[in-house]
């Protein structure tokens, strides 16, 4: 009997696996509609016609752990290459898209992303599900998220992408 419940336990396995890749890629999708909430075009001309969407900042109920969700569109003829993103200010062992800061523009205040116990960016990049997007080929789009610590009496950001323009007046939920 043992052995008729391993490959049981294999294809259960398998169709675990595979319904949970299906879904993790499926909802990473830039396609789905997501509501946007700023816009930002691109201020370099080797950006072409790109521009970013900001679709959330939400902070963590009981805490300052903000997470910025929002769409690189590439466009114009040009392929918007994420890995170029890095910090300039502080270092990361690994970088991933660490050069993306927010500004409480109010108190005169830029976050960087958050790094864990080893200095990696807590942010796109690093940690890459199945489906991660790092060069985006023109007319095409993808999502990307950014981690900060934001103090909760911060009620708006603004998303500085290098090569935009600022993405203002987020509100933070």
């Amino acid at each position: 009997m043992t052995s008729r419940k391993l490959p049981y336990q294999a294809i259960g396995a398998v169709i675990a696996a595979s319904f949970l890749s299906l879904t993790l890629t499926s909802s990473s999708s830039a396609d789905e509609e997501l509501p946007v909430l700023s816009t930002a075009e691109a201020s370099s001309e080797s950006l072409g016609e790109s521009y970013i969407e900001v679709h959330e900042a939400k902070s963590s109920a009981d805490g300052d752990y903000t997470q910025i969700v929002w769409t690189m569109r590439a466009r114009g003829g040009i392929d918007y290459d994420s890995s170029s993103e890095t910090n300039e200010l502080y270092r990361y062992m690994e970088e991933g898209m660490s050069g993306i800061t927010a500004l409480d523009e109010k108190n005169k205040v830029r976050y960087h992303p958050l790094q864990d116990s080893s200095r990696i960016c807590m942010c796109s990049g690093m940690y890459r599900p199945v489906d991660f997007i790092t060069t985006v080929e023109d007319k095409k789009s993808s999502p990307y998220w950014s981690s900060f610590m934001i103090p909760g009496d911060v009620s708006e950001i603004t998303l500085e992408v290098p090569g935009f323009k600022p993405a203002r007046n987020i509100p933070v939920k």
